[in-house]
């Protein structure tokens, strides 16, 4: 995992916290639940991602756990334009209760219509308190942080500014910002 503090990344993310209710967007092969124990592990955990290859990888480790689990294949890319999509991502939000959103490494995989479209179907869900995002941007004389983000399969690799810009064009107002890094300095997500 090129040194992700996935460890410590458990706790920030909610993923600890039994009373918890996740819907892991983009969830891919949900590296990060191998870091969970029979005692520190959510209520509920609902994986999202395009491929079914890392749903299946996602969903052994659920099964692992013994985390009451769901998994559905959904591609972002086309929330803005079919309605169908749309609500098929509220309703599951609803009917499972969801009470925290992750969408980690997930904004700059797509275009800001889509950001925009996921945020604002997320935004609506009765159960949710929080969601988090995470992602790596473009920082201004950063050179090894723009250097690994320009070589990330990420095609939509933002500034702190141009995310800014996206969010403030969603229906969340309450936003709070906050730095991590991947065990070097000089690589920064936001």
């Amino acid at each position: 995992t090129g040194g992700v503090p996935f460890r410590q990344w458990v706790g920030l993310y909610h993923l600890d916290r039994k009373e918890e209710r996740i819907a892991d967007i983009g969830c891919g092969p949900a590296d990060m639940l191998r870091y969970l124990t029979n005692s520190s592990k959510p209520a509920y955990y609902l994986g999202i991602d395009i491929s079914e290859r890392y749903l299946t990888q996602a969903k052994n480790k659920t099964k692992k756990l013994d985390i009451p689990s769901d998994f559905r294949t959904m591609n972002l890319d086309k929330l803005p334009h079919e309605k169908k999509i749309q609500n098929d991502l509220k309703n599951l939000l609803t009917q499972k209760k969801i009470s925290t959103v992750l969408l980690l490494g997930v904004l700059h995989h797509i275009d800001d219509e889509a950001v925009k479209a996921t945020l604002d179907c997320v935004f609506d869900a009765p159960d949710l308190k929080t969601v988090i995002t995470q992602d790596i941007l473009k920082i201004e004389n950063y050179l090894i942080n723009n250097f690994f983000a320009s070589q990330d399969r990420g095609q939509f690799v933002r500034s702190e500014a141009e995310y800014d810009e996206l969010l403030n064009k969603t229906k969340w107002k309450n936003i709070k910002k906050s730095w991590t890094h991947p065990g070097i300095k000089q690589i920064k997500y936001i």
